[in-house]
């Protein structure tokens, strides 16, 4: 069918992932990045950091928690935080060393008194990072494959500005409460706390599990609702693309894959 889509007849209902209410009002949110907005929102209007325009740096703060977080398969997010900001995310176990003790240092200061004690090692197979407590040993590394990922190679080129920003652990102060946070994840953790202070926060799971009058209110209501046209871009790129990938012709499709390899950041297999 086509020519209906072509026509641009055919919509997609968007019915809200989320709401948030506090008090008598409701917020419909359509998606998880629309819910993230709304609580920086939120947060922003209570909580500031000295010197620090949070609005404008909360892009870039976004960004390097999700790429911290995606490195943290096998060492904390806390640990790979304070590494990124120290430089300790390249791939050149010589230029690397010299950061050792910086990290040893940072990680002693967000660990408790009796809890400290990090030795960091860096040579050809990666990071390793370690201590001692109570007599029982703790040990993480982050190999060479992980160092070469996008995400080091984005959180090493972005060393400075991090540093910048993190170097002395700046004060996040919310009325009359100040807290110190450590680096951008524990940032946005923390603006997370804010904005979700006082929210009741429901999540629809779907049109079929909707009573009828939120399903009326959320994606029915032509003054409310959101809805999405179907339309085909570039018909002849599609096909081009669709025939690559999924045709009976070989070479094309490791042509395309050997072309790409290096650009890829997320692999979905």
């Amino acid at each position: 069918m086509r020519e209906l889509i072509e026509r641009g007849h055919l919509y997609i209902a968007q019915p809200p992932l989320y709401r948030a209410k506090r008090g008598n009002e409701d917020r419909d949110l359509k998606d998880d990045d629309a819910m993230e907005a709304y609580l920086f929102e939120r947060a922003l209007h209570e909580a500031r950091i000295e010197g620090m325009d949070l609005a404008a740096e909360l892009p870039f703060l976004r960004e390097a928690a999700r790429r911290i977080n995606d490195l943290a398969r096998d060492m904390p997010v806390a640990y790979i935080e304070q590494a990124a900001i120290v430089g300790l995310l390249g791939a050149d176990p010589a230029a690397m060393t010299d950061h050792a003790p910086a990290l040893a240092a940072r990680l002693d200061a967000i660990s408790l008194p009796n809890e400290r004690g990090w030795m960091v090692a860096v040579d050809g197979g990666g990071i390793t990072i370690g201590r001692t407590v109570r007599g029982v040993a703790e040990r993480f590394t982050l190999d060479l494959a992980s160092l070469r990922s996008s995400e080091a190679r984005w959180l090493h080129d972005r060393t400075a500005r991090l540093a910048a920003l993190f170097a002395t652990p700046p004060e996040l102060r919310q009325s009359d409460t100040l807290r110190a946070v450590q680096g951008p994840n524990s940032l946005i953790d923390a603006l997370f706390a804010i904005g979700r202070k006082g929210l009741a926060i429901q999540r629809f799971k779907g049109l079929g599990e909707m009573n009828p009058d939120q399903l009326w209110q959320t994606t029915l209501d032509p003054q409310l609702r959101r809805l999405l046209q179907v339309r085909i871009g570039d018909a002849e790129e599609s096909d081009q693309i669709f025939s690559t990938l999924m045709g009976d012709v070989v070479e094309p499709r490791r042509d395309f894959i050997v072309g790409n390899a290096l650009k890829v950041s997320n692999l979905d297999v």
